[in-house]
């Protein structure tokens, strides 16, 4: 079975272990008998395995079609017999197995984290960009564990005060004119190196999306913009990050006074 799912041995015990301790199987072994006997015991049918995050081992779900079972049956498996899926998760051309997913559990990852992560990576609409989903969402996970370890405030002696003032005097410009203009994304990237601004990857990309809406309006630019959406340099284009950083800001400074926040106390 161990050689049919590509897991460990260990891997293989600790799962069905979680299983009967979750009163879902039994399993019995006589001793110098190789072959495992597994008994399938009463599940309703709303419930549904979703590996782990149901407290068991990904692509050990019990049955062959994804885990679902009807009635108050008890159904006797033989794993020699039953082909178990390997694969954790899957999506589009992606997909992760559940030999990655333990190394992401093993490397600290908490099961919470990283369907967190898959389900933001499957919404994200450049995934069609990447190539293997553990690869991406190792990354991920290390950059939301890099912002989760960056302070939330911070104090006036780390920084210089004169780009505290500036910040501030910006939020009271927008909250009185309800727009501020971000000449060379000066207080963006200020707030920004604070871990103030930390919008994930999906609103990003909404943002340089409607940076390149806008500059379409602009007769000057619209040739170059679809020159650059031919070419797939859409991303790296400077001008193009600039408006988004822009469009960002305004939305962090509206998210600020909607909730009645004031960006002195996150800087004090």
């Amino acid at each position: 079975m161990c050689e049919e799912l590509s897991i460990s041995k260990p891997t293989l015990q600790k799962a069905r272990q979680r299983l009967q301790d979750a009163k879902i199987i039994k399993y019995t072994s006589k001793m110098g008998n190789p072959n495992v006997k597994y008994q399938l015991i009463e599940i309703k049918v709303e419930k549904i395995f979703r590996g782990l995050s149901a407290g068991l081992a990904p692509g050990l779900g019990i049955g062959t079609e994804g885990g679902l079972y009807k009635g108050n049956d008890v159904h006797n498996i033989n794993i020699n017999q039953t082909k178990q899926n390997n694969t954790y998760r899957a999506f589009a051309h992606l997909s992760i197995s559940v030999e990655e997913f333990l190394t992401l559990e093993q490397a600290g990852y908490s099961t919470k984290e990283i369907d967190a992560i898959l389900d933001a990576i499957e919404n994200y609409k450049k995934n069609t960009n990447y190539k293997s989903l553990a690869y991406t969402a190792k990354k991920w996970l290390e950059k939301n564990r890099a912002k989760k370890s960056t302070p939330s405030t911070v104090t006036a002696k780390s920084i210089d005060r004169g780009k505290i003032d500036k910040v501030l005097d910006a939020f009271e410009i927008y909250k009185s004119k309800n727009y501020y203009t971000d000449w060379d994304n000066a207080q963006y990237d200020f707030l920004s190196t604070q871990g103030l601004i930390t919008f994930s990857p999906q609103r990003n990309y909404d943002f340089l999306m409607l940076a390149v809406n806008n500059a379409k309006q602009d007769s000057k630019r619209l040739a170059k913009i679809m020159e650059l959406d031919k070419s797939g340099g859409l991303e790296n284009d400077r001008e193009l990050i600039s408006d988004a950083k822009q469009i960002a800001l305004i939305t962090f400074f509206n998210d600020l006074a909607e909730v009645g926040q004031e960006l002195k106390d996150l800087l004090n």
